[in-house]
């Protein structure tokens, strides 16, 4: 018998041929010395099995694996690294056995890494994330699962690390703060404005009152028409913030980038460096685009002026080039503004220039709000740029190498079919006579329309919010011609007063009035709605009320 630890594994017989066994006792002890030998090949032979088995599954585990394995040993010298982890850093295997670890670490992490290295040798385990210096240079970032490597003498030999590339995840959760962070200032921007526009409202409708009362030739006319253009440029700076926030007042219309161009192109020759050239290529047959032509004749100027800056009072070229493309998700996901748009054929309108250019760690906040490369007081016109896109579901590219240039792309997604269009009303002359509800919930604005329409003729009532408002309306609802509506109140928003409203009297004319308003909102109203963008002046409030009074 053949025994190992007790357990049967085997019989060993000998055959005798030519006689009988005569059975002696040294026979018997051959055999069970040779038996015992047997024993030993046969173990052995299952163990070095086992072992051949056991590191065919342990390499098939490490090749397959989609995180790096990266070995050193006591000296931080590489002994084993995976397929993976060699395409991780760009290198081959081989490239990598017996270099130290620390040769492929950048400066600002090696003593991170040394410090973790001293707590392997106290036998600690630890998870952490730094940075490999790839072959080509470039850095990609990891996290690191380590484990220390003990001998059979449970003596400290090395280090085992399981690595996982988490440079696109990183760079996306930097996309989501980035956004996130654009998200609350555009909350900001777009509540300062609303808020700054009904100052305004107040200020150029008391001022503008205040002139038609005034003789022609008194001093103070002069005063009056500066504070007047004051305000007016103020109100500019408050369309630039909400533009930035998407907020800005739209009239949609189909219209041709090319035309579009060629209608602005003396004022853009205009504004541009005297020593900078303008030069355009402009595709053949371009397709349509959907957007507010004042909105994105801003987005033109400001990147010619920024372009325009960029070259300084140097010579340069700015380029200015439309075609069409198909916009794939690789290309989307390198766009601003791009999370939620689908791949698609765009219109590109490219401005390309010669100038400066600006270092990579700027492109990542050359739209942020009043940051800026120039001098101080400048960096609302980029920020401008998308506000204006975000609300025409438009995508921003841009790419710079500094002392060669930048080159802005912007992604505008063509019009559908063209719609059948009704012919225009046409419009009877104004009549200066009826009552106006004026609801608003700020003082200062009723009392600045109030003064204006009754200098304008008309009769006006007032209402604070619109729970007032409604009640007011249901009345006087006979007697009521036209009612101005703000937008925001409190309690009940503008568009929920109106269609109340319309429940009350179906054919009630409305004046829409706001700081700030939402597109899509004003576009599902319905009905016949006027609107009136804060801040106005007393003719642009008198027209907008003209303007209802003659719709029957």
């Amino acid at each position: 018998p053949m025994r190992h630890e007790g357990r049967l594994i085997g019989i060993l017989t000998g055959l005798q041929f030519g006689g009988d066994w005569p059975g002696r006792r040294d026979d018997i002890a051959w055999l069970e010395a040779v038996a015992g030998l047997l024993v030993e090949v046969v173990v052995a032979g299952r163990t070095l099995e086992a072992l051949r088995l056991s590191e065919q599954r342990y390499r098939r585990i490490v090749t397959t694996t989609q995180e790096g394995v990266w070995t050193v040993d006591a000296a931080q010298r590489t002994t084993f690294v995976n397929q993976r982890m060699a395409d991780i850093v760009g290198y081959a295997p081989e490239e990598l056995l017996g270099r130290p670890l620390l040769e492929f670490i950048p400066p600002e992490d090696k003593t991170l890494l040394a410090s973790k290295f001293a707590e392997r040798r106290g036998g600690v385990h630890d998870r952490y994330e730094h940075h490999f210096i790839r072959k080509d240079g470039s850095r990609v970032a990891v996290q690191a699962s380590t484990s220390p490597l003990l001998d059979e003498d449970g003596a400290f030999v090395g280090a085992l690390a399981m690595v996982r590339d988490v440079t696109e995840l990183r760079q996306l959760a930097a996309r989501v703060l980035h956004g996130q962070k654009l998200e609350s200032l555009s909350v900001l921007a777009g509540g300062v404005a609303h808020d700054f526009n009904n100052l305004l409202a107040v200020v150029l409708g008391n001022v503008g009152v205040a002139r038609a009362e005034l003789d022609a030739q008194a001093p103070t006319q002069a005063l009056l028409a500066d504070a007047e253009m004051a305000a007016s440029r103020a109100a500019e700076l408050t369309a630039q913030m909400l533009a930035y926030a998407g907020k800005g007042r739209f009239v949609v219309q189909r219209l041709n980038l090319n035309r579009m161009i060629g209608e602005q192109l003396q004022l853009m020759t205009a504004v541009i460096s005297k020593k900078a050239r303008l030069r355009t290529e402009l595709a053949d047959e371009l397709p349509e685009i959907e957007g507010d032509v004042a909105q994105l004749r801003q987005v033109l100027m400001n990147l010619i002026t920024n372009a325009s800056d960029a070259l300084g009072d140097g010579p340069g070229v700015i380029t200015l080039q439309t075609s069409v493309i198909e916009a794939d998700r690789a290309l989307l996901a390198g766009a601003y503004l791009s999370d939620d748009l689908s791949p698609g054929r765009r219109v590109c309108l490219t401005i390309r220039d010669t100038g400066c250019g600006f270092e990579a760690a700027a492109q990542t906040r050359i739209f942020d709000p009043f940051f800026t490369t120039k001098f101080t007081g400048r960096g609302l016109g980029l920020a401008a740029v998308v506000g204006i896109l975000r609300g025409h579901k438009g995508a921003v590219l841009v790419e710079s190498t500094p002392g060669l240039g930048s080159c802005f792309r912007v992604l505008l997604p063509c019009a559908g079919p063209q719609s059948v269009q009704t012919q225009p009303l046409v419009e009877r002359a104004p009549r200066r006579s009826g009552l106006v509800l004026v609801v608003d919930d700020e003082p200062g604005v009723r009392m600045a329309a109030r003064r204006v329409l009754e200098r304008g003729g008309l009769r006006v009532c007032v209402a604070v919010d619109g729970r007032e408002a409604i009640s007011a309306f249901a009345a006087m609802q006979g007697e009521i011609d036209v009612v101005l509506l703000d937008m925001t109140m409190p309690h009940l928003r503008g568009d929920e007063v109106y269609r109340e409203l319309r429940r009350i009297r179906p054919d009630v004319r409305v004046v829409l009035s706001s700081g700030f308003s939402d597109p899509a909102l004003v576009a599902d109203i319905g009905g016949e709605v006027g609107f009136l963008a804060k801040p106005w002046t007393p003719q642009q409030l008198l027209a907008a009320v003209d303007a209802a009074l003659v719709r029957a």
